[in-house]
């Protein structure tokens, strides 16, 4: 009798959360209501927006008028964002592009360092973020609104928690939100997304969070303002949805995150599985701060070779705005739509990021809602379940 290769994959799917899973930005609702400021707060939130507009306005000046190679040489760019080896070469424009994300730090933090010193922070309220986190944006109530088919992704994943396979699949969401606790009620509240209580999604949210004193009130100070994280070193957020992450500020921060979840779920892959195992991650994101997640792989310099070649990546870019789309072009980064990738994996066998090679460069997926990601989600667990029963190498090559 021949033996079949039994190949048991462990699925991390992870999410920004800003106009990804949502249709636009919530950070202006969790800070306190603009009609019940605190009263010993030197600036509102508006003048802390236009605060930082002047800053990112100025920056992006000096930026223009200075060559970027100046920040930094290919191999320098390469090192800060802990690419493989073997990973494709660059373009000039994606490595200026990186090169200024990461630079782009210097705005964020005196953001921070001026939202903490205007007291807008001190006194907050977690049980109030809650309440609005679960209210709709419906009606020009002032909520959230989820992004179209959000709801459809929610019901897939309670299904998938349900379900006794032998496969595991993880949701993880990393943002630079200001509150996970806001998000978290969002997910679990909201009339779009109702993620029950005992489900085990999310499996960790990684933001920031305001700090709270003894009475359980905000002290005024952020999370965000702590150092971001290290190489090695994990982020804290976890756990049933809950927690918050360590500076999470910037696109090169979300990809330390994203490295971290991988290498846990590769540890995890490796517990549980019988046969050989490997890990497929899924990144969704809108922005330029989610272009690393989007197009790197979990796996860094210092991963080993056995993670690294038993991993696949998928980037997807959420929406379509006109000026995110004309910025993969400029940056020479392919735009592949749900039917290309569907048929392409079809016909060649190539699944979870086998596009990424030397001879293909670097490439998305774009979707303008949550139905394209969903479809691409059943795929994976389709073919996973055709290879548990049949051969590797009809995913793998």
């Amino acid at each position: 009798m021949q033996m079949q290769w039994q190949w048991q994959w462990h699925h991390a799917h992870i999410r920004d959360w800003d106009e990804t899973i949502t249709a636009h930005d919530t950070l202006a609702l969790i800070p306190p209501a603009p009609s019940a400021p605190p009263a010993h707060a030197t600036a509102t939130f508006a003048d802390l927006g236009r605060a930082y507009m002047a800053d990112l306005d100025a920056f992006e000046a000096r930026w223009s008028a200075h060559s970027s190679s100046s920040s930094g040489s290919r191999e320098g760019v390469r090192q800060r964002y802990g690419l493989p080896q073997d990973f494709p070469l660059l373009s000039e424009a994606l490595e200026a592009e990186l090169a200024r994300l990461d630079a782009l730090d210097e705005v964020e933090r005196a953001s921070v360092e001026r939202t903490e010193g205007s007291g807008i922070f001190v006194g907050w309220d977690p049980r109030e973020a809650e309440r609005r986190g679960a209210q709709t944006g419906e009606g020009g109530g002032g909520g959230v609104e989820m992004r179209a088919g959000w709801g459809q992704v929610v019901r897939w994943l309670c299904a998938r928690g349900q379900e006794e396979a032998e496969r595991e699949v993880e949701m993880h969401i990393i943002s630079v939100s200001w509150s996970s606790t806001f998000i978290r009620a969002s997910l679990a509240h909201h009339p779009s997304s109702l993620l029950p209580p005992r489900s085990p999604f999310p499996t960790s949210i990684n933001a920031n969070e305001p700090e709270l004193g003894p009475d359980g009130l905000g002290n005024g100070r952020l999370s965000k303002s702590c150092s971001s994280l290290r190489s090695g070193e994990g982020p804290t957020g976890s756990g049933s949805g809950s927690g918050s992450g360590s500076g999470i500020r910037t696109g090169r921060h979300k990809l330390e995150v994203m490295r971290h979840l991988a290498h846990s779920a590769d540890s995890e892959a490796d517990a549980q599985a019988e046969a050989e195992a490997g890990t497929i991650t899924v990144y969704v994101g809108d922005s330029s701060t989610d272009l690393p997640c989007l197009l790197f792989p979990p796996s860094s310099s210092s991963s080993s070779s056995t993670h690294h070649a038993n991993r696949r990546h998928i980037g997807i870019l959420m929406g379509d705005k006109p000026a995110m789309l004309a910025k993969m072009d400029a940056l020479g980064v392919r735009r592949l739509s749900v039917d290309d990738v569907l048929e392409r994996w079809e016909r060649t066998g190539r699944l979870g990021g086998g596009g990424r090679g030397r001879e293909d460069g670097l490439w998305v997926v774009t979707a303008r809602d949550w139905a394209g990601p969903l479809r691409i989600f059943e795929a994976l667990v389709r073919v996973d379940d055709a290879v548990g029963a049949g051969s590797r190498a009809a995913y793998v090559a």
